[in-house]
Protein backbone atom coordinates (compact mmCIF):
# COMPACT_ATOMS: atom_id res chain seq x y z
CA UNK A 1 0.00 0.00 0.00
CA UNK A 2 0.99 3.59 -0.74
CA UNK A 3 0.71 4.80 2.53
CA UNK A 4 3.10 2.50 4.13
CA UNK A 5 5.48 2.57 1.69
CA UNK A 6 5.41 6.62 2.45
CA UNK A 7 5.68 5.73 6.09
CA UNK A 8 9.21 4.14 5.61
CA UNK A 9 10.30 7.25 4.78
CA UNK A 10 9.45 9.08 8.15
CA UNK A 11 12.70 7.33 9.48
CA UNK A 12 15.08 9.02 6.83
CA UNK A 13 18.12 11.59 7.91
CA UNK A 14 16.74 14.00 5.90
CA UNK A 15 14.01 16.70 7.64
CA UNK A 16 13.12 17.27 3.96
CA UNK A 17 12.31 14.05 3.33
CA UNK A 18 10.55 13.20 6.78
CA UNK A 19 8.65 16.65 6.34
CA UNK A 20 7.33 15.51 2.79
CA UNK A 21 6.65 12.28 3.85
CA UNK A 22 4.21 13.55 6.46
CA UNK A 23 2.50 15.85 4.43
CA UNK A 24 1.23 12.60 1.96
CA UNK A 25 0.25 10.79 4.92
CA UNK A 26 -1.55 13.95 5.89
CA UNK A 27 -2.99 13.82 2.09
CA UNK A 28 -3.70 9.92 2.13
CA UNK A 29 -5.27 10.49 5.88
CA UNK A 30 -3.74 7.11 6.68
CA UNK A 31 -5.05 7.29 10.47
CA UNK A 32 -3.85 4.12 10.82
CA UNK A 33 -0.06 4.77 10.75
CA UNK A 34 -0.75 7.59 13.79
CA UNK A 35 1.73 4.86 15.78
CA UNK A 36 4.49 5.48 13.09
CA UNK A 37 4.28 9.59 13.36
CA UNK A 38 4.23 9.11 17.19
CA UNK A 39 8.42 9.39 17.47
CA UNK A 40 8.29 12.76 15.45
CA UNK A 41 6.59 14.37 18.13
CA UNK A 42 9.93 14.99 19.68
CA UNK A 43 11.89 15.53 16.39
CA UNK A 44 14.69 17.50 16.19
CA UNK A 45 13.75 19.79 13.02
CA UNK A 46 10.98 22.18 14.38
CA UNK A 47 8.96 21.86 11.45
CA UNK A 48 8.77 18.48 11.23
CA UNK A 49 8.14 18.28 14.99
CA UNK A 50 5.26 21.04 14.64
CA UNK A 51 3.21 18.95 11.85
CA UNK A 52 3.83 15.68 13.65
CA UNK A 53 1.57 17.26 16.63
CA UNK A 54 -1.14 18.85 14.65
CA UNK A 55 -1.50 15.87 12.03
CA UNK A 56 -1.63 13.62 15.46
CA UNK A 57 -4.03 16.14 17.23
CA UNK A 58 -6.89 16.68 14.09
CA UNK A 59 -6.66 12.76 14.03
CA UNK A 60 -7.14 12.17 17.76
CA UNK A 61 -10.21 14.33 17.69
CA UNK A 62 -11.56 13.18 14.87
CA UNK A 63 -11.23 9.66 15.97
CA UNK A 64 -13.02 10.75 18.97
CA UNK A 65 -15.75 12.85 17.60
CA UNK A 66 -16.44 10.31 14.57
CA UNK A 67 -16.80 12.51 11.20
CA UNK A 68 -15.71 15.50 13.44
CA UNK A 69 -16.91 18.93 12.64
CA UNK A 70 -17.99 18.50 8.93
CA UNK A 71 -20.74 16.08 10.44
CA UNK A 72 -22.48 19.20 11.74
CA UNK A 73 -22.96 20.36 8.49
CA UNK A 74 -24.43 24.02 8.36
CA UNK A 75 -25.99 23.40 11.86
CA UNK A 76 -24.75 25.43 14.68
CA UNK A 77 -21.91 22.89 16.38
CA UNK A 78 -22.05 23.22 20.25
CA UNK A 79 -20.06 25.53 21.93
CA UNK A 80 -19.47 23.14 24.63
CA UNK A 81 -18.07 20.92 22.19
CA UNK A 82 -15.72 23.13 21.00
CA UNK A 83 -14.20 24.15 24.04
CA UNK A 84 -14.01 21.21 25.10
CA UNK A 85 -12.15 20.00 22.08
CA UNK A 86 -9.71 22.87 22.69
CA UNK A 87 -9.53 22.08 26.53
CA UNK A 88 -8.36 18.25 25.73
CA UNK A 89 -5.42 20.00 23.08
CA UNK A 90 -4.35 21.62 26.09
CA UNK A 91 -4.83 25.04 24.09
CA UNK A 92 -4.17 28.63 25.76
CA UNK A 93 -6.58 30.06 23.14
CA UNK A 94 -9.68 28.88 21.98
CA UNK A 95 -10.18 31.23 18.29
CA UNK A 96 -13.62 31.03 16.41
CA UNK A 97 -14.12 33.53 13.13
CA UNK A 98 -16.22 33.06 9.98
CA UNK A 99 -14.35 32.06 6.58
CA UNK A 100 -11.80 29.60 8.56
CA UNK A 101 -11.26 26.86 10.15
CA UNK A 102 -11.26 27.20 14.33
CA UNK A 103 -7.46 27.32 15.85
CA UNK A 104 -6.11 26.87 19.02
CA UNK A 105 -2.82 28.47 20.59
CA UNK A 106 -0.88 26.73 22.76
CA UNK A 107 3.40 26.78 23.51
CA UNK A 108 3.09 29.83 21.39
CA UNK A 109 2.36 28.18 17.80
CA UNK A 110 -1.54 28.37 16.46
CA UNK A 111 -2.93 25.02 15.36
CA UNK A 112 -6.11 23.97 13.31
CA UNK A 113 -8.65 22.07 15.29
CA UNK A 114 -9.84 20.18 11.80
CA UNK A 115 -10.11 21.35 8.18
CA UNK A 116 -13.72 22.55 8.22
CA UNK A 117 -13.86 25.96 7.66
CA UNK A 118 -16.95 27.99 9.41
CA UNK A 119 -19.58 29.72 7.88
CA UNK A 120 -20.43 33.67 9.10
CA UNK A 121 -24.40 32.36 10.04
CA UNK A 122 -22.57 29.36 11.71
CA UNK A 123 -20.66 31.38 13.76
CA UNK A 124 -23.02 33.29 14.84
CA UNK A 125 -25.70 30.85 16.08
CA UNK A 126 -22.78 29.01 18.10
CA UNK A 127 -21.87 32.27 19.82
CA UNK A 128 -24.68 34.33 20.41
CA UNK A 129 -27.25 31.68 22.32
CA UNK A 130 -24.50 32.38 25.43
CA UNK A 131 -24.75 36.20 25.58
CA UNK A 132 -27.46 37.84 28.20
CA UNK A 133 -29.68 41.04 27.15
CA UNK A 134 -27.16 42.89 28.65
CA UNK A 135 -23.81 41.42 26.46
CA UNK A 136 -25.79 41.45 23.37
CA UNK A 137 -26.72 45.54 23.47
CA UNK A 138 -22.76 46.18 24.24
CA UNK A 139 -22.14 43.91 21.70
CA UNK A 140 -24.25 46.17 19.25
CA UNK A 141 -23.08 49.46 20.26
CA UNK A 142 -19.10 48.91 20.71
CA UNK A 143 -19.00 45.62 18.53
CA UNK A 144 -17.31 43.83 21.08
CA UNK A 145 -17.97 42.27 24.88
CA UNK A 146 -16.17 40.54 27.56
CA UNK A 147 -17.74 37.80 29.72
CA UNK A 148 -16.53 34.27 31.53
CA UNK A 149 -18.00 31.09 30.10
CA UNK A 150 -17.23 27.74 32.28
CA UNK A 151 -17.89 23.54 31.04
CA UNK A 152 -19.22 22.30 34.62
CA UNK A 153 -18.88 19.12 33.96
CA UNK A 154 -15.09 19.67 33.09
CA UNK A 155 -14.71 22.20 35.53
CA UNK A 156 -12.98 24.54 33.05
CA UNK A 157 -13.29 28.64 33.00
CA UNK A 158 -12.55 30.69 30.26
CA UNK A 159 -12.55 34.21 29.53
CA UNK A 160 -14.52 35.01 26.30
CA UNK A 161 -13.76 38.05 23.76
CA UNK A 162 -16.34 38.46 21.39
CA UNK A 163 -15.79 40.98 18.67
CA UNK A 164 -16.98 41.91 15.15
CA UNK A 165 -14.38 42.07 12.24
CA UNK A 166 -14.02 42.26 8.87
CA UNK A 167 -15.83 38.83 8.00
CA UNK A 168 -18.33 38.63 10.36
CA UNK A 169 -18.55 37.52 14.38
CA UNK A 170 -15.43 36.32 15.60
CA UNK A 171 -14.58 35.32 19.29
CA UNK A 172 -11.02 34.22 20.88
CA UNK A 173 -11.74 32.09 24.63
CA UNK A 174 -8.62 32.19 26.95
CA UNK A 175 -8.39 28.92 28.68
CA UNK A 176 -8.15 29.77 32.44
CA UNK A 177 -6.12 26.98 34.18
CA UNK A 178 -7.13 25.92 37.85
CA UNK A 179 -3.85 24.62 38.22
CA UNK A 180 -0.68 26.24 39.52
CA UNK A 181 2.74 25.99 37.29
CA UNK A 182 5.56 24.96 39.05
CA UNK A 183 9.34 26.64 37.95
CA UNK A 184 10.69 24.07 35.85
CA UNK A 185 7.05 23.77 33.97
CA UNK A 186 7.30 27.39 33.31
CA UNK A 187 10.55 27.36 32.06
CA UNK A 188 11.84 30.02 34.51
CA UNK A 189 15.36 30.08 35.77
CA UNK A 190 16.23 29.16 39.44
CA UNK A 191 17.31 32.63 40.08
CA UNK A 192 13.40 33.80 39.58
CA UNK A 193 12.31 31.72 42.94
CA UNK A 194 14.83 34.14 45.06
CA UNK A 195 12.66 37.10 44.06
CA UNK A 196 10.26 36.40 46.88
CA UNK A 197 13.28 36.78 49.47
CA UNK A 198 14.07 40.01 48.55
CA UNK A 199 13.42 42.64 51.31
CA UNK A 200 13.00 45.58 49.05
CA UNK A 201 13.85 46.77 45.41
CA UNK A 202 11.45 46.62 42.14
CA UNK A 203 11.50 43.66 39.94
CA UNK A 204 10.50 44.42 36.47
CA UNK A 205 9.39 41.48 34.08
CA UNK A 206 8.37 42.46 30.33
CA UNK A 207 8.08 40.41 27.46
CA UNK A 208 5.62 39.51 24.82
CA UNK A 209 1.48 39.66 25.52
CA UNK A 210 -1.59 37.04 24.41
Amino acid sequence: EASHHIASFLSSPSSDIRLVSLRCLKDLEAFQLAPDIEPLRKDPDPEVKKMANELLDQWKIRAKYGDGLEAFGDEALPLDRLLQIANEMDAQDFLLSPGRQAFVKRLGETVPVSNYIFGEEQVKKILLPHLNPQQTESLKELGEVDFSYELKEEKVRFRAHVFYEHNGLAAVFRLLKNDWLGMSELGLPQVVATFSEWKDGLVLIGGPTG
